[in-house]
């Protein structure tokens, strides 16, 4: 299998996902003119095609420049495959390995870097060495082919690179596929409002759970027996590999959602023809519209109410680590760790300036950032008296269009000053995230900011490198001759099997030219 890859000169921000593997692409072009092709696009030894412990396989990528395509110097590195709860592919560092990857199965990567002319073609040669002590089941590992930043005229420069990504069943056995329900959540538990059931699946299997092979029925029915609303969410592509969760949202029920009362749901994971992987069933009750909870305000001054999303726990019900999916309402998912105690999860987008005591943009020494803010949201957790909250902000091309994308950052209003954390930033998926004390969530606006692209002047070997974050490509920093602002992320994305990342930096203008659900009202 080929895959095509082409360049695309813009200014802006985009994602550009290409899945040839877990969606059976067979050939693939992107965008414009040709830039390259790559040969084969994935290294896939599974489904009938198997590996032995002890054996040794040598395998050659084909990298083939399009005569019109630009001089560029490349990279060659092997990577850990991972994913997100939403199925992002993501590059996992040594650090991050699962007793599923195959990144150390890798070696005598040849060439390691190399310089390719225009109509050129080079071959990339490495060895797949199986451990005598592999166990069975599926490993996994990315070859990451990445560009030098090369010059494009007009002031731009761009980066290109893919992901081969190489699957190994160790072994001839077949397995079925195996999973647990690990946290279930729920949101609109009110009248007037749809109600929204998130199931998260482990999959506790050794072999991929495929994708349009697995489906989340969902059952809701009356203190009486009788169903009253049911939805099935299909498992779409890329399937879910081993040791990594997805989370189905579904949605039963009309959109004018459930009348109050006291309502049980089954929520089922199910493969083959009603093979059951997994089974979870708990009580919502549905409520009037509330205007508070726990002891607090709901709607904030300034919230969209439509953004709001409220999930109850108790650890009891819940356990130590519990995970909210607010990204359709609110731009934010919320993963607590170490929790405990009886309250609930509170989230939602702010409309504009929240108006804080002391403004965003204040000076670092007044108590402000410094930076200019995009957005605004709220997370709170009244009740709860320990543990941590994971906080990740998603963010849009079109918000982030004018803004370093490397420079982001998130900060927290402690009710007196603008509080900047340690943060990991990932291009690739458009999020930034941070850890905070479950305690100091009492109403916690959390802004997002950054600089201007006219006000930076940050060059490639910027300390805030973009690749160095914990769910991205870890590739080293970007550099050149000439100091690149960069202005725009990447063109590009994580897809299980092809991945194109291209990357266009604008030079600066400025400077040298150059879980389980709870049994109380959930909302």
């Amino acid at each position: 299998m080929e895959l095509r890859i082409s360049r695309f000169l813009v200014y802006l921000v985009a994602i550009v996902i290409i899945a040839a593997g877990f969606v059976n692409f067979n050939s693939t072009r992107v965008l414009a003119d040709n830039a390259f092709t790559v040969e084969p696009a994935k290294i896939d030894y599974s489904d009938d095609l198997f590996v032995t412990p002890g054996e040794t396989l040598n395998k050659t990528i084909t990298f083939t420049s399009d005569p019109t395509a630009s001089i560029m110097d490349m990279n060659v590195v092997v990577k850990g495959l991972g994913q997100t709860r939403q199925g992002v592919t993501t590059e996992l560092e040594p650090q991050d390995d699962t007793p599923f990857s195959a990144r150390t199965y890798i070696s005598n990567v040849t060439p390691a870097t190399f310089r390719i002319e225009p109509g050129e073609q080079v071959k990339i040669n490495f060895a797949i060495n199986v451990p005598a002590d592999a166990t069975e089941g599926e490993k996994y590992a990315l070859l990451s082919i990445f560009s030098n930043p090369y010059g494009t005229g007009q002031g731009a420069a761009a980066i290109i690179a893919i992901d081969i990504p190489i699957i190994l069943k160790v072994g001839s056995t077949k397995h079925n596929p195996a999973g647990q329900i690990v946290n279930l959540a729920v949101t609109g538990a009110i009248t007037g409002k749809p109600l929204e059931i998130q199931t998260t699946l482990l999959n506790t299997g050794i072999t991929r759970i495929k994708g349009e092979s697995v489906f989340n029925r969902v059952v809701v029915k009356d203190i009486t027996g009788n169903t009253v609303a049911q939805a099935e969410i299909l498992l779409e592509n890329p399937s879910l590999i081993p040791s990594f969760e997805r989370t189905f949202i579904a949605h039963p029920g009309p959109a004018t959602g459930l009348p109050a009362g006291e309502y049980i749901y089954e929520s089922s994971i199910i493969t083959g023809v009603a093979t059951v992987i997994d089974t979870r069933t708990d009580k919502i009750i549905v409520t009037e519209t509330p205007t508070t909870a726990f002891g607090v305000n709901l709607v904030l001054p300034g919230m969209d109410p439509d953004s709001l999303v409220v999930v109850d726990y108790d650890f009891e019900e819940d356990g130590a680590n519990f995970y909210v999916d607010a990204i359709e309402k609110a731009g934010v998912e919320v993963e607590l760790r170490g929790a405990a105690g009886f309250g609930a999860v509170i989230i939602g987008r702010y409309s504009g300036d929240p108006g804080t005591g002391v403004p965003f943009s204040a000076p670092v020494t007044q108590g402000g950032t410094g930076k200019t803010a995009i957005k605004y949201v709220d997370v709170r957790a009244p009740g709860l008296t320990q543990g941590t909250a994971h906080v990740t902000v998603h963010y849009t091309p079109e918000e982030v269009k004018d803004f370093t994308l490397d420079r982001l950052i998130l900060a927290y209003y402690n009710g007196t000053k603008w509080i900047m954390p340690n943060l990991t930033r990932n291009i690739a998926t458009g999020t930034i995230s941070f850890d905070v004390q479950v305690l100091d969530l009492t109403g916690t606006v959390i802004g997002l900011g950054g600089d201007h692209t006219s006000d930076s002047s940050t060059n490639g070997n910027s300390t805030n490198n973009p690749f160095t974050d914990e769910d991205t490509t870890g590739i080293s920093s970007i550099s050149s001759g000439t100091n690149w602002g960069l202005v725009a992320g990447i063109i590009g994305g994580v897809a299980v099997f092809g991945i194109i990342l291209i990357i266009i930096v604008r030079r600066n203008k400025s400077k040298n030219r150059r879980r389980t659900l709870p049994k109380r009202p959930v909302r």
